[in-house]
């Protein structure tokens, strides 16, 4: 197609130029023909020129100058027409030599034409056949799964390997056959049973699949809460260790106290160790420490805890068992100021506890045998704390033994 392309352009150029050619052999042939006028009229010039000669002598020279030029001119003339007339059969040639190629690249065009038609017939003809000899396949495919119950597409990649002979094909044929009948008794719902178990296989498989994407979805928001929680503890654990501080300070009247962990690199397990320092002695564990010490130092990380997560209702259970009465009256200032914002229950036999109270709350035996509730206002008179009686007026006392004496 591109060859004939090429041909047409090349005899479009050609038909350009032989027009063109044409053209100029017309002005020249007019040429001519003015030429060959003005040569009729020189000679009938010439004839007169003669005649008046005859008449006129004086003349004579001025006409056979005349004549001379116009004999000069003539034979210019005459040789620039026979100039033309070569340059004309020179393009005459080649205007020949042109039709000539032109000729030959049509029957050219012509023969490629045919042959473009013979190339599309025998296209349609191959498509009819790739067409029939897919329907073929398409036919073996299904007559062989008809047959033997097997799709053929699982022998396609061994349609590659060369084939041997067939004598060797059908002796390997004996063979197969040979140990299939040394087999005995084939299970014909094998393939059945093979294709129930696969499905099970798949089914579980995919349970499997699930489970462990489950299993790395679980470990990813573990790992997540795990972040978060250590963020969340840190950021609790600074704050109880810097009120920790204060308040170890605040209840001995000095010193100083440290929280460390055991484990920095896993903080969510890991232990805690306590070091105090009370005022005048060193830096210890708080196992070394005094009873009393030991009892005041947790005092100060309870309110240390408290103050960064508060609590409206808390219990205490005989706290200050191993506190003397400064260390008592220390604790009992604390305590008093959390309980502006939070409800406190004490379970105490510290007198000095028991007065710093508001409401006191006990069992006693009025009779032998029979336990009682009973339940006391705390109040403020000008000699002290003292409890008050049911009106909350009148001041009661009790004995050694818990007996009420007498209302004051």
């Amino acid at each position: 197609n591109l060859d004939l392309g090429r041909y047409q352009e090349t005899i479009s150029d050609q038909r350009v130029t032989q027009n063109q050619l044409q053209s100029q052999e017309g002005a020249f042939r007019q040429w001519i023909a003015k030429l060959q006028t003005s040569i009729t009229e020189a000679e009938y010039q010439h004839k007169d020129a003669l005649n008046q000669a005859q008449n006129a002598e004086e003349r004579v020279w001025e006409t056979q100058e005349d004549i001379r030029t116009v004999e000069l001119e003539v034979e210019e003339t005459r040789a620039l027409i026979a100039d033309h007339q070569r340059d004309l059969s020179a393009l005459i040639q080649v205007i020949d030599a042109l039709s000539a190629e032109i000729r030959e690249k049509t029957d050219q065009k012509s023969s490629s034409f045919d042959r473009l038609q013979e190339l599309r017939n025998a296209r349609d003809k191959f498509g009819l056949q790739i067409e029939q000899l897919e329907e073929s396949i398409s036919d073996i495919f299904t007559n062989f799964f008809d047959t033997y119950g097997k799709s053929l597409k699982e022998y396609e990649g061994r349609l590659q390997e060369e084939i041997e002979e067939l004598p060797i094909i059908r002796a390997r044929l004996d063979d197969v056959r040979k140990e299939v009948n040394g087999m005995g008794y084939i299970n014909q719902m094998a393939e059945d049973e093979f294709a129930e178990i696969k499905e099970q296989h798949d089914f579980l498989t995919k349970q499997l699949t699930d489970l462990m994407k489950a299993k790395e979805d679980l470990n990813e928001v573990v790992e997540r809460i795990k972040t978060q929680s250590e963020e969340l503890f840190l950021a609790s654990w600074r704050q109880i260790s810097q009120n920790f501080q204060q308040m170890f300070r605040r209840l001995f009247g000095g010193g100083r106290a440290e929280l460390s962990l055991v484990d920095p690199d896993n903080v969510l397990e890991s232990g805690i160790d306590i070091l105090a320092q009370p005022p005048g002695k060193k830096l210890t564990h708080l196992t070394l420490l005094s009873g009393g010490e030991r009892s005041m130092t947790a005092v100060a990380l309870l309110f240390a805890t408290y103050q960064v997560k508060p609590s409206p209702f808390c219990v205490l259970d005989e706290i200050d068992a191993a506190l003397d009465d400064r260390n008592i009256g220390y604790f009992l200032a604390v305590l008093e100021e959390f309980a502006r914002d939070s409800q406190f229950i004490i379970i105490t036999h510290n007198k000095h506890t028991v007065m710093g109270s508001q409401t006191l709350m006990g069992v006693t035996q009025m009779e032998p045998g029979v336990s009682t509730m009973v339940g006391y206002k705390i109040g403020h008179q000008a000699d002290g704390d003292v409890i008050l009686d049911e009106s909350g007026e009148a001041a009661v006392d009790f004995d050694k033994e818990g007996r009420r004496l007498s209302s004051s």
